[in-house]
């Protein structure tokens, strides 16, 4: 009993730093104290003070306004490649998982293919072929982790279809995208959301990796891992313009790790790991 209360206090303590996150994204450019877009050059690299607290770039723009809209672009990126994600391998795995044979071989084994090579060096390429970007980012990660789901949801339905309520859906003549949609999908999504609620951290570190490399946002837009890449040529003289980005992703990173993996004990409090 006191670890099933302990467990719901951290859930709640996570719960309420994500949601401050989320709070500093979506009113980002309210709560941005300086223009995250617009140069001047007179102020550039700037050290940290009281008028720039995480002083500025080498285009005299504020550091600290451009990660507070780093915050909205990077949760919005990283929430969008799980939902694609998930909603692509949830759709392919009940599929395959519900009509079995020749439907299940060809997609299982795509999956497969997926799933043979190493995630970051295939999103790194398809991100090369197709061009820096947003979208192309969003594209790239969402074509690597999609098979991760689909081969755990088709686990699942292969379960739950056997389930008695299934067969009498059956035997009552519903259509096979009825079963699916209000009998299959609904029993399996828990495991599915909490699943991809775990892949947002990660999702995150990915979109600034990219970035960093060249493959993902371009300038000038405000992104910790282009912000990351913008910095490195000043890291001996100007060394805060990568020591915030690089903080502003370990504890908003680590902060959602944090929530998945509480998530994940309250919604199965048998786990242990």
């Amino acid at each position: 009993m006191a670890e099933c209360i302990q467990k719901h206090k951290l859930f709640t303590i996570y719960s309420v730093l994500m949601l401050i996150i989320v709070f500093i994204a979506v009113f980002a450019p309210w709560l941005a104290p300086g223009d995250a877009f617009n140069s001047d050059m007179t102020k550039a690299l700037q050290a940290p003070s009281a008028q720039h607290w995480f002083g500025t770039d080498k285009l005299g723009r504020d550091v600290l306004s451009r990660i507070i809209y780093g915050t909205q672009l990077s949760l919005f990126m990283g929430v969008t490649i799980v939902v694609v994600m998930v909603s692509i391998g949830t759709i392919i795995g009940a599929v395959a998982g519900y009509f079995g044979g020749k439907v299940e071989m060809v997609l299982m084994r795509l999956a497969d293919i997926m799933l043979s090579f190493p995630g970051v060096v295939l999103a790194i390429a398809i991100a090369g072929i197709l061009g820096g970007s947003i979208f192309n980012t969003i594209l790239a990660l969402s074509i690597v982790g999609w098979a991760k789901y689909a081969r755990l949801v088709r686990s699942m339905t292969l379960k739950v279809r056997q389930e008695e309520y299934v067969t009498a859906a059956v035997m009552m003549g519903a259509s096979t995208w009825t079963i699916l949609r209000r009998h299959i999908i609904p029993n399996i999504l828990p495991l599915v959301v909490t699943t991809g609620a775990l892949d947002i951290g990660a999702m995150m570190i990915e979109v600034a990796g990219l970035s960093f490399l060249g493959f993902g946002a371009q300038p000038p837009t405000p992104e910790w891992g282009l912000m990351l890449n913008e910095g490195r040529q000043y890291l001996q003289t100007s060394p805060w313009l990568m020591a915030f980005p690089g903080l502003s992703i370990l504890i908003v990173v680590s902060i959602f790790n944090l929530w998945s993996d509480s998530l994940r004990d309250v919604v199965d409090p048998k786990n242990e790991g």
